[in-house]
């Protein structure tokens, strides 16, 4: 049973660890980029995601 609280705690900081860093990416980080590089920034977000590699267009 200790476990399974174990477990649960660690889903729960890991979940939490996750969206903090999700917030200081997104209202943090990205707003200081496109201040500091405007147009260069804007077209390198077009193109990729924010986590996890490059956009590709499905036809």
């Amino acid at each position: 049973m200790d476990s399974l609280f174990y477990l649960f705690f660690i889903f729960v900081i890991s979940l939490l660890a996750i969206i903090m860093f999700h917030l200081q990416i997104k209202y943090v980080e990205e707003p200081f980029l496109k201040q500091e590089f405007k147009e260069q920034y804007l077209q390198y977000y077009q193109q990729v995601n924010r986590y996890v590699g490059k956009r590709t267009g499905f036809k």
